[in-house]
């Protein structure tokens, strides 16, 4: 038995070192002379779930369980495959005996514990476990994220921002966190501050995403810098041109800088989207009715440079072609 007990621990250096065939042989050399070995049955399955063979792995996992129902790595990993499988509480009961049966790693088992409860909306329940997590290892970088996440969810921004600002002291350069870090701070209402974690975010990301690109335009929006925030909402656009997030936002800042046939064809972009979207249908009336003003004093003066339009009647199709699409599909 203890020699068996070296070879699981060898077994079990080997899968670290990804010796993923070594590991495997020695399993089966276990087997060999000692069948009801629950830690060798085990340790196939783990193999076969990393090989994504789910099936067969399950068959070894329910093996191990009849041989030891505390079995640590059965009870994690049947866990996972039925969370997979949508069967959420059935999950959650093989995780809490994998909790129970190895503290060393416990972890683990509470954090899949918490993601379960989260995918249940149990938002509560979530937070409990994911800092029973965060007290077993606190510069674990997974769990932090969750854990401001969840922080957010619950509009609890301070706390947020606590566990946020522990996970940036652990990697500075993890995009995630710096994003996740901008919104907490915007959300603040620290406008300032999250612009600095929006310029972090996106020097160290080539790529950004229409998320990060859309709350640097909106940090600049509220810090009423609205050429820059406009600058960020057509780099969004020119990554998908149906964000609506960046249509209405490029609506917005025209209509700041009055450029009000601009803003006009954002908003009316915008609405092609969500035509029911209240707050747009009333700055789009109002850059409508601000239009309909200059024309009023363009047709006094006979100037239409305002309009940004060279022909008098192409200002009149426009705002008369608009009013009837507005009233007609919008009212």
């Amino acid at each position: 038995m203890k020699k068996n007990k070296e070879q699981l621990n060898l077994a079990k250096s080997l899968l670290m070192e990804s010796k993923i065939k070594e590991a495997e042989n020695i399993y089966k050399e276990i087997l060999k002379t000692d069948p009801e070995n629950d830690g060798a049955v085990s340790g196939i399955g783990f193999i076969l779930f990393n090989q994504g063979n789910q099936s067969e792995a399950l068959n070894h996992f329910n093996s191990a369980l009849n041989i030891n129902p505390a079995n640590y790595i059965s009870n994690l990993f049947k866990g996972i495959i039925l969370r997979g499988e949508k069967k959420l509480k059935e999950s959650l009961d093989f995780f809490m005996k994998a909790e129970t049966a190895n503290p060393d790693n416990e972890e683990f088992a509470s954090f899949e514990i918490a993601k379960t409860f989260l995918l249940l909306n149990d938002k509560d329940s979530a937070k409990k476990y994911f800092l029973k997590a965060f007290d077993i290892n606190p510069k674990s970088i997974t769990t932090l994220l969750e854990l401001g996440n969840i922080f957010i969810d619950l509009k609890d921004f301070d706390s947020a921002y606590k566990y946020l600002i522990k996970a940036f002291e652990v990697d500075s350069q993890n995009s995630d966190i710096s994003f996740l870090l901008a919104k907490t701070l915007f959300l603040k209402k620290d406008f300032h501050s999250s612009l600095k974690y929006c310029e972090h975010t996106l020097k160290n990301n080539n790529q950004p995403s229409n998320s990060i690109l859309n709350l640097t335009a909106e940090t600049y929006f509220h810090l009423k810098d609205f050429k820059k925030s406009l600058n960020y909402f057509l780099k969004t656009l020119k990554q998908d041109k149906s964000d609506f997030t960046a249509l209405s936002g490029a609506g917005f800042c025209f209509k700041e800088l009055k450029d009000f046939i601009s803003a006009k064809n954002y908003f009316t972009k915008a609405l092609k989207l969500d035509k029911n979207d209240f707050h747009i249908l009333t700055n789009l009336a109002d850059v409508l009715f601000s239009l309909l003003w200059i024309l009023k004093n363009a047709e006094k003066n006979r100037d239409y440079s305002l309009l940004n339009i060279n022909s008098k009647d192409d200002i009149i199709l426009i705002l008369l072609g608009n009013i009837y699409i507005k009233l007609n599909d919008y009212k």
